[in-house]
């Protein structure tokens, strides 16, 4: 989505509704859906707290994300979904991203290191524009710059 409200972190949503089955079923209870976020937590200390936080970040209840605390429980949920086998995420179009959701995909790669989680990102030479040192520095990240297929390598 490259417009309209809530899609800072559509991407996360996406996640979380693909792992958790929230949103698939009508009529949908948030305590319940809550719930599923935090089943996923399985005896975290602060899993009531992670999914509320989650729930906030993909509009599943009416609170205001909270900045500071957002990106840990994001990181803090991927993590639990590599617990028992590596993680892979993909994310396309990072160029139209907003920098919170930009943060974030650098605060997982940043603190993420015990957790066998692969992060795939997608986008076009537009987004190293708006920041240039994307992916430098950070250990165990390469960047791969492709360019454009002409006529006959398309067809």
């Amino acid at each position: 989505l490259s417009y309209g409200e809530g899609i800072t972190y559509w991407p996360i949503s996406e996640i979380v509704r693909g792992a958790t089955g929230i949103g698939q079923t009508p009529g949908g209870e948030v305590a319940a859906d809550l719930a599923r976020i935090a089943a996923v937590l399985g005896d975290h200390p602060d899993r009531d707290r992670i999914a509320e936080r989650i729930g906030e970040a993909i509009g599943l209840t009416r609170g205001e994300p909270v900045p500071d605390e957002t990106p840990w429980a994001i990181r803090t949920f991927l993590e639990a979904l590599a617990a028992d086998r590596p993680l892979v995420v993909v994310l396309e179009d990072l160029q139209w991203a907003q920098p919170l959701l930009l943060d974030l995909v650098e605060h997982v790669a940043d603190w993420s290191r015990e957790a066998p989680i692969l992060l795939i990102v997608l986008a076009r030479q537009e987004l190293l524009d708006l920041r240039p040192a994307w992916g430098g520095g950070k250990r165990s990240a390469t960047i791969l710059s492709l360019e454009p297929l002409n006529g006959e390598e398309t067809a």
